[in-house]
């Protein structure tokens, strides 16, 4: 889910990804992330910040990896 703001007004745009891999490891979250990236340039042109936030599970923050991968995400992904 994608909230934004739009003439002053907040607004969201959501998007789904249906996957047979079953294994949702870095790696896959990274090529997810890839998907999204490019989905809201397109829809959001103007995008210049994305901020994540997740349900709380705690072992999303417990590999490194993950931390790597938002360190890295201006890079990556141009925002």
């Amino acid at each position: 889910m994608c909230y934004f703001k739009e003439n002053g007004e907040l607004r969201s745009l959501s998007y789904a990804i249906i996957s047979e891999h079953m294994k949702h490891d870095i790696n896959a979250v990274y090529e997810f992330q890839t998907h999204l990236m490019d989905f809201f340039k397109v829809a959001l042109s103007e995008i210049t910040k994305v901020a994540y936030f997740s349900d709380g599970a705690a072992q999303q923050y417990k590999h490194k990896k993950n931390v790597l991968n938002v360190s890295y995400h201006e890079e990556d992904f141009g925002v």
